[in-house]
């Protein structure tokens, strides 16, 4: 998750609240105001319903806690195809009248209507949105509900799905520096988990996909306990409530034979199986040789540190620390390596971003620079080393700390303010982290934080063992070292 992520918890939290509490519950928390509703149908698929009649439009949003994370080693890239199947795998006596009116033609009518659609599968979760109005909603239940009521595909239609993911993968990496930057960057940090694979996959495990693959992976990874369905805008919970019940409530799957069944339901949790990675104990140094896109610029490079996953009360204080050092145009680096229009000629870099991504397991601050042309990272490398040593010695103000939580609160509050937002708040929170139990205590260890608890966790993540770096040059300087980058 990004940085803003940890700001989710300070709404969260009240919404956790009310979830625990009770099905029904007001919430009225830093400016926000709205109704949830929550409710588990008798085959575990998790219904939440927030009443926002402020709101003109309806966000509908499915979200199926399966990714890439779930896929076995050799059989990359199922998750992407799997949602690309499930787009198309609707049962059209359940949505159209015309039993042969095609998923295009359908999808076309509902935007005709209003409707917007995507979806996206990623590391931890695969989500179908939808936009549209109040009157449209009945729908896109329908429509929706009827994905997960039988799964078929022919041969022609899967091998034109792998034909299309490839295509997707070529279209992803190819010139584009950045992605190619981002994908070294998690498979050098990552060594034992699967956060190292590409989420969408690799071409040869692609190329080796069966159909039985697929159908393995939807029977296992999209069950309605996996599942959560998030309805946020003009609504009435109650009314909402019973048109989902009534259509996913028996239908999840109900083509499968028993012994299928049976199989799905003693089929162990992939993720219970997973283990974390271990902790770093060494300095990563990879270099890359790229020419295309290097012309007009030096170096580009992308740094990981290591840090706690989600549920750990130590990613609060990881996400203020990326945002003093690194993030946005009041951070130190900012101030020590952009353009200052004061004083000409102190660009020190050209780019530079940065990121706390804390998912369900050890997450990453990544950081991306791209360096003016003829500029070698070995170059620049010292002053890089200089301002973590300066965190790590001296430390941070209270005044930054302040200045880091308002910077994180109000991107929260911004992002707030429309229902697709809002839902993809909760679908985050449930599907990804899946508990509420400790948001209290959470959201008072964030508000809480101290000049201290940051240099102390900038000492640990910081620490040099702690770093991977994955630096683009030229091919005709590139060299690769561990540990100096010369």
């Amino acid at each position: 998750m990004k940085n803003s992520f940890r700001c989710f918890i300070l709404i969260g939290a009240a919404v956790g609240m009310a979830l625990l509490t009770g099905c029904r519950k007001e919430i009225k928390y830093l400016g926000v105001d709205f109704t949830i509703q929550h409710k588990v149908l008798k085959n575990k698929l998790t219904v939440l319903v927030v009443e926002v009649p402020e709101f003109r439009f309806v966000s509908y949003q499915t979200w199926i806690r399966a990714g890439s994370i779930d896929e076995n080693w050799d059989k990359t890239g199922i998750s992407q195809i799997a949602l690309n199947l499930l787009e198309r795998n609707l049962n059209q006596a359940d949505v159209a009248s015309d039993k042969e009116k095609s998923w295009e033609k359908v999808f076309t009518e509902l935007a005709e209507k209003g409707v917007q659609y995507q979806a996206q599968a990623g590391r931890e979760a695969t989500s179908f949105s939808y936009r549209l109005r109040p009157e449209n909603l009945p729908d896109v239940i329908a429509l929706d509900s009827s994905r997960f009521r039988s799964f078929s595909v022919s041969p022609i239609d899967f091998n034109g799905m792998k034909l299309l993911q490839l295509e997707d993968i070529r279209l992803r990496f190819d010139g584009n520096l950045d992605a190619k930057m981002q994908l070294a960057l998690w498979q050098s940090a990552y060594r034992v988990h699967p956060y190292s694979r590409p989420m969408v996959g690799y071409p040869q495990d692609i190329v080796g996909l069966k159909i039985e693959d697929a159908e393995e992976f939807i029977r296992r990874a999209y069950r309605p306990d996996y599942a959560t369905v998030i309805v946020v805008g003009p609504v009435k919970a109650s009314s909402v409530m019973t048109q989902i019940e009534n259509q996913y409530g028996d239908n999840w799957w109900k083509n499968l034979s028993k012994d299928q069944q049976q199989e799905r339901k003693s089929t162990k949790d992939h993720r219970s199986q997973l283990q974390d990675e271990p902790e770093q104990t060494e300095e990563l140094y990879l270099t890359l040789k790229e020419e295309a896109g290097l012309a007009k610029t030096g170096d580009r490079f992308a740094i990981g540190f290591r840090i706690a996953s989600a549920k750990e009360s130590e990613a609060f204080t990881a996400d203020v620390l990326n945002q003093i050092v690194f993030e946005g145009e009041a951070s130190r680096a900012s101030k020590r390596w952009l353009s200052d229009v004061s004083s000409p000629g102190t660009q020190r870099l050209l780019a530079l971003s940065s990121e706390s991504l804390t998912p369900m397991y050890s997450g990453l601050i990544t950081v991306y620079g791209v360096l003016p042309n003829g500029v070698k990272f070995s170059e620049f490398r010292p002053d890089f080393d200089l301002l973590l040593d300066e965190v790590q010695k001296k430390g941070v103000t209270e005044n930054e700390i302040s200045r880091a939580i308002r910077e994180l609160t109000h991107q929260l509050l911004d992002n707030l303010r429309s229902p697709a937002q809002l839902a993809r708040l909760l679908g985050t929170v449930f599907v990804t982290l899946g508990e509420f139990d400790s948001f209290q205590k959470d959201l008072e260890k964030y508000l809480s934080i101290t000049p201290k608890e940051v240099q102390d966790l900038s000492q640990k993540v910081f620490n040099p063992n702690n770093r991977t770096y994955v630096v683009m040059t030229p091919k005709s300087s590139a060299t690769t070292a561990k540990g100096s980058g010369q």
